[in-house]
């Protein structure tokens, strides 16, 4: 079997509209998932390719005991789910050399691993630790080779999810270890897709709330009301837009992850653009000041992305009336960006500027 062999899993993604869930089933195709069956009188031999996914107190002559190791790649889930459904699929193996009669209950147990191990080299003598909390039972078996559909592995995957650096798959072993006990099913390399071993995800994407004020870029930070401020998604998608407060504030609620920049829209009057700010401009081209962040961009009213003397004459020429307006308009704003789903409230303060008005000195209006 080749582990992780995540591209070609066969994973399959079913989208509800109701608060962001989403169901995945993963079942990797045959070989290519990650299982190994383990043996206490073979302590050193890997069964790592074999078709059975077994929990066995036996005898070969002597006693011996069987335990399975298994792991389904979570890497499909995206960062900081809520795991609200997780269901592992097993099915009867009735083509093994087994036996699955029993002189004892066969009840099992699926608990977490906590250190590494590797499918092809784990053996009885260096299996890998587990840990019983959250440890799911699979009841008595009422008949051979009974398959289990739905067990429920739902605090356990998130406890997965929650403890990564303490998460390397489970172990299936039966809850007494006497003979004669089994619980037998298909592992992923028995040959039949349809019966290998599948785990059915559902989970919510937390919704961020994402806020903040639109001001202007003066020493007293003025609030700018009525500035429209649109969210969007991955570069070119628009998620929302909504309209600043009289404090100047916007909030969105965003429940579909993704990378989103904040833009804000403004129609409010343009003023007092004067000589000062084409010196300012003019200080910066020549290196006497430097001009960083919003104020950069509000003083590249000509777009060349550089501050030099054009700008600088340009600035003029709005405050004597020769231009009435920039190539660009006459707003500018910081655009922040951030990805999303985050664990935390994001907040987001954006500064703005009349392009042209670089001591700030607008008057609001």
């Amino acid at each position: 079997m080749r582990t992780k062999l995540l591209l070609s899993c066969l994973v399959f993604l079913t989208q509800f509209c109701v608060f962001a869930q989403t169901t995945i089933v993963i079942r990797p195709p045959i070989g290519a998932g990650k299982d190994a069956a383990i043996r206490s009188d073979f302590p050193t031999t890997n069964f790592g390719d074999v078709g059975d996914f077994i929990a066995n107190a036996w005898t070969a002559g002597d006693p011996f005991f069987m335990r399975t190791y298994f792991d389904f790649d979570l890497s499909v889930l995206p960062a900081g789910v809520l795991i609200t459904n997780a269901t592992l699929s097993l099915y009867g193996n009735n083509g093994s050399g087994h036996h699955q009669a029993s002189s004892g209950s066969n009840e099992s147990w699926i608990k977490r691993v906590t250190t590494p191990w590797d499918e092809h080299t784990v053996t009885w003598n260096n299996q890998p630790q587990t840990t019983g909390l959250h440890a799911v039972t699979i009841p008595q078996s009422s008949y051979q080779y009974q398959n289990y559909p739905s067990i429920d592995l739902t605090q356990l995957i998130q406890d997965y999810l929650l403890n990564p650096e303490s998460s390397f798959g489970m172990v299936f072993m039966l809850k007494t270890e006497q003979t004669y006990r089994c619980m037998l099913f298909c592992s992923n390399d028995y040959g039949d897709l349809s019966i290998t071993p599948k785990l059915t995800i559902t989970y919510t994407l937390p919704c961020n709330t994402l806020e903040g004020s639109v001001t202007y870029a003066n020493a007293g930070s003025t609030p700018l009301a009525g500035v429209k401020v649109k969210l969007i998604r991955d570069g070119n998608v628009l998620a929302d837009s909504t309209l600043t407060n009289e404090s100047g504030h916007y909030s969105f609620t965003v429940c579909t992850p993704g990378n989103y920049t904040v833009v804000p829209t403004c129609t409010l009057p343009v003023n007092y653009i004067n000589a000062t700010d084409a010196l300012i401009a003019l200080k910066h081209f020549v290196g006497i000041t430097t001009l960083e962040g919003v104020f950069f961009k509000a003083a590249d009213v000509n777009q060349d992305n550089s501050v030099n003397s054009t700008d600088a004459m340009m600035i003029l020429q709005r405050f004597i009336q020769d231009i009435n307006t920039f190539p660009p308009g006459d707003w500018c704003f910081e655009n922040p960006e951030v990805a999303l789903p985050d664990p935390n409230p994001v907040v987001l303060n954006i500064k703005g500027l009349c392009y042209g008005d670089l001591d700030a000195s607008r008057v609001n209006q």
